[in-house]
């Protein structure tokens, strides 16, 4: 037989390129904004879409701070971070700064599914003393750090800090 030279090997024609996974962020639609009631138990505060695109990651840290009405009872329970209804970070509500963002390492690294919507939800009770004019928020949540499967490397997703609605 012939040998065919046609074929470019080992030139540099034939390397396919693969770009490595990138990140987005936004306020699910269905993120609650209506008022509800004192006392309340697992109270999801905000909803939000994580979804990475090209693979899969390991969520390893966000950041978010829930401020309140002035004069508002304070949250005194636990705050829920919950990753596809699954909880990665509990904390108490009184360790939580309430003016800035607060950068958590999340207690266990959840995956994101590359092209799949992926929720992360903020969670808490509500006073029982709560009043009418008290006013809860979620601000500035980030996902901060992630690491990349595929890539393996640790990636900042240059996604925007998104508020939640205010409850």
């Amino acid at each position: 037989g012939t040998t065919d030279t046609a074929f470019p090997i080992g030139n540099g024609f034939n390397i396919q390129t693969i770009g490595s996974g990138t990140a987005s962020l936004a306020r699910a639609s269905d993120s609650p904004s209506t008022a509800v009631t004192p006392g309340a138990q697992s109270v999801v505060l905000a909803k939000y879409n994580f979804r990475s695109s090209g693979e899969n990651m390991e969520i390893r840290q966000v950041q978010f701070y829930i401020s309140s009405s002035s004069g508002v009872i304070p949250l005194n329970g636990t705050v829920y971070v919950k990753f596809n209804n699954a909880i990665v970070y509990s904390v108490g509500a009184t360790s939580l700064l309430q003016t800035a963002a607060n950068t958590i390492s999340l207690s266990s690294y959840p995956i994101a599914t590359a092209g799949v919507d992926n929720y992360f939800t903020i969670e808490t009770s509500i006073p029982s003393t709560a009043t009418a004019s008290d006013s809860y928020q979620v601000k500035s949540f980030n996902v901060t750090n992630v690491k990349r499967i595929i890539t393996g490397d640790l990636y900042t997703p240059t996604t925007s800090a998104t508020d939640g609605f205010t409850i």
